[in-house]
């Protein structure tokens, strides 16, 4: 392996640690310590690029991501609305864009079902990160408001690392039950309502798991032990001011939303004012401290866009978010290996998961602790296809001029030599792995 790719591996292993390590509050010059590494992660990932594009690999030709690269050209030009363009806008703008950029990475350097098994246990050691973090704020061993606060925005982190590990469910059948049941477990005593919920959600939607059955007895299951988890003092004490209430108060409005309605309300008619290209990405951070005190988040990454980007902005979203999920299926069914199937179904269940936490979090702004990862899984995922396909188009190759197995690795060298000499991908066509 050369040396760039190798680092460009290294990048994408990173990513995942980093998840787990960002609950850290470590500040330096009035800034935590994620912050400066996710922006030093730029312009390396984007030299990655530029170095494994030069050396024959197209990311763009092997992870398809036209739909994306609109919607962050969309997000940089929204920057002309703002008011004033402050350093908070430019941040909010690469936060929402970086994630493609890193999928794209992940592309361009994952190329063998090792490396993927790789990244899947790199989740695992920011799970492992995650639950320390997790015991320490069981114990009350620190500061209970620093840790509650990053670790309920961690458990997103730990939604996604359960998606990545039940997705190799049914071929695997205990570690995967084992690793998903102790992400709930960290989702539940963090008192993480909606990380709950994903984490509840995410068998019943399970693309790899089919059997009718099993997928009924899970749903019942999953049912018996969301209500189990609704009725536990943590939950009932983060549902209601009171301490204490039912089912029923949820569905007819009567849980505590800490003041979420009243600001989405405020939001949603300041948003006509101008809906159709929006106030400007970051424009919120400044706007929701009038009208909601200490936060200066809408809580609520649907009227976000809206407040934000308009309805253009809004529509862009939705049309790449509704592409990535019918492509991740497309390929979850076309996938022969298994590890690679699974990677998609990791990421499909990821998106899904996402959508969810959507509705009354800051999803989209997470980027170190959920969209950077999630987009390792997809691009990995195309980058591993695209390799086997271009083996077995090299194998195809060596058939028809009759070489033996043994001179296969020659011919495809040759092919690739050819190939990057004409300024081409080898094996597919530039959307071939689409």
């Amino acid at each position: 392996m050369k040396a760039p790719n190798r680092l460009a591996v290294w990048y994408v292993l990173a990513v995942p640690v980093l998840a787990g390590m960002s609950t850290l509050d470590f500040h330096v010059g009035g800034f935590n310590f994620t912050g400066y590494l996710w922006v030093a992660l730029i312009p390396i990932g984007l030299a990655l690029l530029l170095v494994n594009r030069l050396s024959g690999a197209d990311p763009g030709g092997i992870m398809p991501c036209w739909p994306w690269l609109v919607w962050c050209g969309y997000v940089f030009a929204s920057l002309f609305a703002c008011e004033e363009i402050t350093r908070r806008n430019v941040q909010e703008a690469f936060q929402l864009s970086m994630p493609v950029m890193v999928g794209l990475v992940a592309a361009s350097a994952i190329r063998t079902e090792a490396q993927l098994r790789r990244i899947k246990w790199a989740f695992g050691v920011g799970l492992v990160l995650l639950a320390a973090y997790t015991a320490a704020y069981v114990t009350e061993r620190y500061d209970m408001e620093w840790m509650s606060i990053h670790l309920r925005s961690a458990t997103l982190t730990v939604m996604l690392v359960g998606c990545v590990f039940l997705a190799a469910f049914p071929r695997q059948k205990v570690l995967p039950l084992v690793v998903w049941g102790i992400c709930l477990a960290i989702a539940a005593v963090t008192s993480s309502r909606m990380a709950t919920f994903g984490l509840l959600l995410v068998p019943l939607i399970h693309p790899l798991f089919r059997h009718k059955f099993w997928k009924l007895s899970a749903a019942v299951g999953i049912c018996v032990l969301g209500l189990m988890l609704f009725y536990t003092e943590t939950f009932q004490a983060h549902f209601f001011e009171g301490g204490k209430g039912t089912l029923g108060e949820v569905f007819s409005g009567g849980m505590h939303d800490f003041g979420r309605r009243d600001t989405w309300t405020q939001v949603w008619e300041q948003s006509w004012k101008q809906p159709l290209l929006g106030h400007g990405v970051g424009s919120a951070f400044d706007y929701v401290p009038l009208i909601w005190l200490d936060s200066n988040h809408i809580h609520n990454d649907y009227l976000r866009i809206f407040y934000e980007l308009g309805l253009v902005g809004l529509a862009l979203f939705a049309v790449a978010m509704t592409w990535q999920l019918f492509t991740l299926r497309r390929q979850i069914s076309r996938a022969d290996n298994c590890h690679v199937r699974e990677t998609f179904a990791a990421a499909w269940m990821g998106f899904c998961a996402m959508l969810l936490t959507c509705a009354t979090d800051n999803t989209l702004i997470y980027h170190v602790y959920y969209n950077n990862p999630l987009f390792v899984l997809v691009g990995a995922a195309y980058g591993v296809a695209w390799a086997e396909r271009r083996a077995m188009a090299g194998g195809s190759a060596a058939i028809r001029v009759g070489l033996p197995v043994s001179d296969w690795g020659s011919r495809l060298k040759d092919l690739d030599r050819a190939a990057i000499a004409a300024g081409q991908s080898v094996g597919l066509p530039q959307q071939g792995a689409s």
